[in-house]
């Protein structure tokens, strides 16, 4: 399985040197030559250059309408992003190390209810990973990606402790949720205490409170929040207060087995109030386009375009 993964992704990522070499102007002799024998050594690579150049033929064809910046220039950026986007989706977990790392993972658009021996509960967030190491002092896990729920089994003797980043959560008979966004870990408390430590600092956050820390940062010291919104997730939604399109965009791409380009990056900035359906984050798309007046296309399953 892993062998058919790593042929398929070098196949991809040879038709997208290809696709844009090609594009670029016409082949010498001894590229062509070396072009046609790569084709002939596999039928995957036929497979592959076909579908990079369809995709890259659908975009050439279509007419976006870009900043002043990007107006009138080649399209060329934003085509090679979208050809390493296809290529990235075909590994729809992202980061087959991480994966098995874990002891439990969830796929894109996926999420899991995990009993642990001692009775604990996890709940995966979608595209998540997390370890366990379970021990007769101490019952530890490692949040290696994404977001997860702690519901956690009453045991004075072990304390329970959620790594995540270079920092730990220790459980003080609570609930609670940790997130690992870009080097920064949130950690929400449902109910009761945990105790947050980062960075030579430990900071006790209580229930409806959250605290977060940076890899190597010292842990923030608790803020209220509005815990239906942090942790809207479990519930099958996503609920976003004057946030960026771009924050918007990210975080559906952990439900969505594919990417998001924008064919102009000013529309990242766009602001996006609302609540929106994790399990269906191409119709949240859909709605985003018509409240902000963009246009979107889906070329493939895995590559969607967002244009003014």
């Amino acid at each position: 399985m892993e062998k058919d993964t790593d042929k398929r992704k070098a196949a991809d990522d040879a038709a997208i040197d290809w696709v844009m070499r090609c594009n670029d102007g016409p082949l010498s002799k001894r590229e062509r030559a070396a072009f046609r024998a790569w084709l002939l050594a596999d039928e995957a690579n036929q497979d592959a250059f076909d579908k990079i150049s369809s995709v890259v033929g659908r975009l050439r064809s279509m007419n976006f309408e870009t900043s002043p910046e990007t107006r009138g220039k080649p399209p060329a950026v934003w085509l090679s992003a979208a050809a390493v986007a296809l290529t990235a989706a075909t590994l729809a977990f992202g980061d087959l190390a991480t994966m098995l790392r874990s002891g439990y993972y969830t796929w894109p658009g996926e999420t899991k209810l995990i009993t642990l021996a001692d009775g604990s509960r996890v709940h995966l967030d979608s595209r998540s990973a997390i370890a366990v190491d379970y021990r007769a002092a101490e019952r530890r896990l490692v949040l290696l990606e994404g977001q997860a729920w702690f519901e956690v089994a009453a045991d004075a003797a072990r304390p329970f402790v959620v790594a995540a980043g270079q920092g730990t959560t220790t459980a003080l008979g609570t609930a609670f949720d940790v997130s690992l966004d870009h080097g920064r870990t949130s950690v929400t408390v449902g109910e009761h205490r945990v105790a947050v430590v980062s960075g030579g600092r430990t900071v006790v956050v209580g229930e409806g409170e959250q605290s977060s820390y940076d890899d190597g940062a010292a842990a923030a010291a608790p803020r209220k929040v509005d815990l239906l919104r942090a942790t809207s997730w479990r519930n099958g939604s996503l609920i976003f207060e004057n946030a960026t399109l771009g924050e918007v965009v990210e975080a559906f791409g952990r439900y969505h087995r594919g990417h998001v380009i924008f064919a102009d990056p000013n529309l990242r900035s766009r602001r996006v109030t609302g609540v929106f359906d994790a399990d269906d984050p191409v119709e949240s798309l859909e709605e985003i386009e018509a409240a902000l007046g963009l246009r979107m296309t889906v070329l493939t399953k895995y590559l969607i375009i967002l244009y003014r």
